[in-house]
C-alpha cells in the first residue's frame, strides 16, 4: 500500500467513475469500502470534538495544513489539545487515509485489468513472433493516460517485477525438494 500511496500522492484525479449498483463487481465492492470510510470521516468532521479542535486552531492562529502541536500551547488548552487530537484529529486522518487507500486499490484493480487485457491482446496479435513487442498495448494506454493512471501503471510494473514468475518459483521448489531428498538419504 505504501508504494501506491507514494506513487499517487500528488495526483488528484484518478478519473474513476462511481460504479453502478446494478452489477456486482470488484470496483463496486472497493467503492463501497471507500464510501464507508468517507461516511465515518464525515461523522468525525461534524463532531463536537472537531469543532473544539478547530476553535483551538483559530485561538492560537494556526494556519490550515500546519499541525497543532499541543506542547506549544499553554495549559489547560494543552491537555485539551492532546485529548482532542486523540478524539478527532487522529481518527479523521486515519479515516481519510483508509478512504484514499481504498480508492488507490480501485485504481490498481483498474490498471491490473488494463495490463492483463492489453497483454492478452498483444499475445493474440503477436502470435508468438519473437520480434513483436508484447507491451505495445499498455504503452499506447500509458501515453494517453492521466498522471494517476501512469503512476499506478509504474507501481504495477514495480510490483510485477518483484514477484518471481511461475517458472522461477517451480524451479526453486524443485531444487528445494531435491536438496531435502538428498539430505534425507
Amino acid at each position: 500500500m505504501g508504494l501506491l500511496r507514494e506513487a499517487v500522492k500528488n495526483d488528484r484525479d484518478y478519473a474513476l467513475k462511481d460504479p453502478g449498483n446494478g452489477v456486482c463487481s470488484l470496483d463496486l465492492a472497493l467503492y463501497k469500502k471507500e464510501r464507508e470510510r468517507m461516511e465515518v470521516a464525515q461523522t468525525v468532521v461534524h463532531s463536537k470534538e472537531m469543532y473544539e479542535w478547530e476553535a483551538l486552531r483559530q485561538k492560537y492562529h494556526i494556519d490550515e495544513g500546519t499541525p497543532l502541536d499541543p506542547s506549544k500551547i499553554p495549559s489547560p488548552d494543552r491537555e485539551k489539545a492532546v485529548w482532542l487530537n486523540a478524539a478527532a484529529a487522529k481518527p479523521l486522518y486515519l479515516e481519510m487515509t483508509a478512504a484514499s487507500d481504498w480508492e488507490n486499490l480501485r485504481q490498481f484493480a483498474r490498471v491490473s485489468d488494463l495490463e492483463y487485457t492489453t497483454f492478452r491482446d498483444d499475445i493474440l496479435i503477436g502470435a508468438g513472433a519473437k520480434d513483436y513487442d508484447y507491451d505495445t498495448g499498455i504503452k499506447k494506454i500509458y501515453k494517453s493516460a492521466n498522471s494517476a493512471t501512469k503512476h499506478v501503471i509504474d507501481s504495477w510494473d514495480v510490483i510485477n517485477k518483484s514477484i518471481p514468475d511461475e517458472a522461477t518459483k517451480s524451479l526453486k521448489t524443485f531444487r528445494d525438494q531435491n536438496a531435502e531428498t538428498s539430505r534425507s538419504k
